[in-house]
């Protein structure tokens, strides 16, 4: 391992990440049929002018989309009466945004990836979609205009007009909370990604809850009023009150889990981002597995898909870069497009059919990973597919989400081509830069950085650190010996918490130079103003209890490690 201790070598690896826009890129431009928007180097603001709609924009394709690090403000003129689908998707350094009355309507994923702390809805605003503040990391507080007709405000979770429906709860809400009696719906995404929510009660009045409502959060326990008559939590698990449905899986569900017999349906993102479950029994009383339930369980290492399943749902087992072997019954018909996407270790397809049943089944694309996988055939002495002859590493010199002019590509370069492997991306081709690293994440990146050195214990002291067989297990231990990291103070490791600059800092800090504890101030301050003497945060805009996204983390690790 090699520090970057001369300011000579820091220094040239300095550039400014709110960089001022070069003459070849545009500073103003069209966005709606009568709509204009100009860019001010001078104050970081986008301003949108004209009348009428935005137009829609898909991801990263937004006029402004190469000025998105330099953008810091954004105001919405008079005219304008509709902000677009991802209109300011990935401007991560926007903090302000200044919302007319006349807008209408709030399109999907507008603000994604920003870094509000606070938004003001005006009173014109009659429509917002799901994800319209979808990974807004800093996102705290919430405010309604009082004339606005459709919306309203209570304890900075937005709401319908009367109370009915729980529209959506920001990232940044922690601790506890209890939905107000008299919610009937709980709307889509409403508490996607609170990492922080660790509690959660339903009142007797919720009816209805959303797709997608409690998807990565890191609630631990589900409470449901004894009387609500369509919902009831059984061992920490939220279930239709008939106990057919599976709908939610608490982050208190840690290593093997059963799911009972007599549940017929998984919901979508039924257990979606929980990296603590290692295997997963699914009965065949189950008929169907909702789009996206295991997504993102980098844990699990193997499913056994029951007879009763004929459809693969789309994005079911994305991310699942654990899964070593899947059990494919013959029943299935189908298997839908990025089912199987991401899942890099997948060596082994067990499937109860016939090559020739195999040809004909419909799988769909970006299944690459399941497709190059061993395929072993029924037992009944059927032809086997043959071994695919091994291939030699690729060297991964690109991610479609990765411009090579970044200040962290070469070291996403450097990460991805380590041995050993630090971080392969997300699947799909993308690194996602801008995406959020828990603690089991960030402790597990720099344990591959010094080269995935054994534990002398293997024991965890974490009550929540307890699957052996887990990515991060040998990881955790290892940065507890050597007093990396000792949890958060409860007994617990929290591998879902949200990783801060001060964290990575802190855990970068001690391992590099063997100190324990920061000597003054807060327990990362000395950490913090490391950083700073060696340059690591030349040109950045850090924030100690701002989230650290996932190209700064390998950016940090690079630069002490390559």
């Amino acid at each position: 391992m090699r520090r970057v201790l001369s300011l000579l070598i820091a220094l040239s690896f300095s550039f400014t990440l709110l960089a001022i826009p070069s003459a070849a890129v545009d500073t103003s431009g069209i966005c709606g049929e009568n709509l204009t928007w100009l860019f001010s180097e001078d104050t970081g603001t986008l301003t949108i002018s004209g009348t009428g709609n935005m137009q829609d924009f898909a991801y990263g394709t937004s006029p402004w989309t190469e000025l998105n690090d330099a953008i810091l403000t954004v105001v919405i003129g008079d005219g304008v009466s509709r902000i677009g689908d991802f209109a300011f998707n990935g401007c991560k350094n926007m903090t302000e945004i200044t919302i007319s009355n006349n807008v209408f309507s709030i399109g999907n994923c507008a603000f994604q990836n920003t870094s509000l702390e606070s938004v003001m809805i005006p009173a014109g605003v009659r429509d917002i979609a799901d994800k319209a503040f979808y990974l807004c990391p800093k996102l705290r507080e919430i405010h309604v205009a009082e004339e606005n007709p459709a919306y309203s405000v209570i304890d900075n979770v937005l709401f319908n007009k009367d109370g009915s429906t729980l529209v959506l709860c920001p990232m940044k809400k922690s601790g506890s909370y209890i939905i107000p009696d008299g919610v009937i719906f709980v709307g889509n995404s409403a508490f996607m990604n609170c990492h922080e929510l660790l509690d959660l009660s339903i009142p007797a009045s919720v009816t209805e809850i959303g797709v997608r409502a409690f998807a990565n959060t890191g609630i631990k326990a589900f409470h449901v009023a004894e009387d609500n008559p369509n919902y009831q939590v059984i061992d920490g698990v939220l279930y239709n009150r008939s106990g057919s449905e599976l709908v939610s899986c608490s982050r208190s569900i840690m290593s093997d889990f059963i799911i009972p017999n007599g549940v017929t349906e998984i919901s979508p993102y039924a257990f979606f981002g929980n990296i603590g479950i290692t295997s997963v029994t699914i009965p065949d009383s189950v008929n169907r597995i909702g789009s996206y339930a295991f997504n993102g369980c980098e844990g699990l290492t193997s499913v056994i898909i029951p007879d009763s399943i004929t459809n693969i749902a789309f994005g079911v087992f994305g991310t699942c870069s654990s899964m070593k072997s899947v059990t494919i019954p013959d029943n299935v018909t189908k298997i839908e497009s990025r089912a199987f996407i991401g899942c890099s270790s997948l060596t082994d397809v067990y499937y109860a059919g016939t090559i020739d049943q195999w040809a004909a089944l419909d799988i769909e694309s970006d299944n690459e990973d399941l497709i190059n996988a061993t395929i072993h055939f029924d037992s009944t002495g059927s032809e086997s597919a043959p071994e695919p002859e091994p291939e030699p590493r690729k060297d991964q010199t690109s991610f479609s989400d990765v411009d090579s002019s970044a200040y962290y590509a070469e070291a996403v370069h450097w990460a991805a081509n380590h041995e050993p492997l630090i971080t392969n991306g997300v699947g799909d081709g993308r690194f996602d830069p801008a995406g959020i690293v828990n603690r089991a994440q960030a402790v597990t990146f720099l344990w591959r950085a010094v080269g995935c050195p054994e534990p002398e214990t293997s024991v965890s002291s974490f009550t929540d650190v307890t699957d052996p067989n887990a990515y991060y297990y040998k990881a955790v231990l290892w940065a507890a010996e050597k007093n990396i990291t000792n949890g958060v103070g409860d007994g617990t490791f929290n591998l879902t918490g949200e990783l801060s600059y001060g964290h990575m800092l802190t855990f970068l800090w001690r391992a590099i130079t063997g100190k324990t504890a920061s000597s003054y101030g807060t327990w990362y301050s000395e950490a913090m103003d490391w950083a700073k003497a060696y340059s690591l945060d030349s040109g950045l805009s850090i924030d100690a209890i701002g989230y650290c996204p996932r190209g700064d983390v390998v950016y940090f690790l690079w630069r002490q490690m390559a």
